[in-house]
């Protein structure tokens, strides 16, 4: 596992939530993953909170172009905008559903949540 950060953090955390080791299978039978990802989410979160930079990163919708802006450093984002995997373009959720395409690159894709 790489290290990440203060914490001692393993790196792979932030790049995806699709792959797993098997030390993080094993980690997560005994118990010992979820304070670990718990102790990650709390630094981010700190970071965010305290970084001038990340607090004031916001994007309008790729879709609407309509408030509430796009934070996507916001430990909260995840739930409220979506990411278009080829180009990057957020867009609300909401708007996400409506349209299931990116008006940037024009793709088309599906919401793998």
């Amino acid at each position: 596992r790489q290290s990440s950060g203060s914490s001692g953090i393993n790196a792979e955390y932030g790049d995806t939530s699709k792959w797993y080791t098997l030390q993080d299978l094993k980690d997560a039978h005994g118990g010992t993953l979820l304070p670990e990802l718990e102790a990650v989410v709390a630094e981010w979160e700190g970071h965010y909170r305290a970084c001038g930079t990340c607090t004031n990163t916001k994007f309008y919708c790729a879709v609407c172009g309509d408030p509430p802006l796009l934070a996507p450093f916001a430990p909260e984002a995840e739930y409220n905008m979506v990411s278009c995997p080829q180009c990057h373009g957020l867009m609300h959720r909401a708007c996400f559903n409506s349209s299931h395409s990116c008006p940037h690159c024009s793709s088309s894709f599906v919401n793998e949540d």
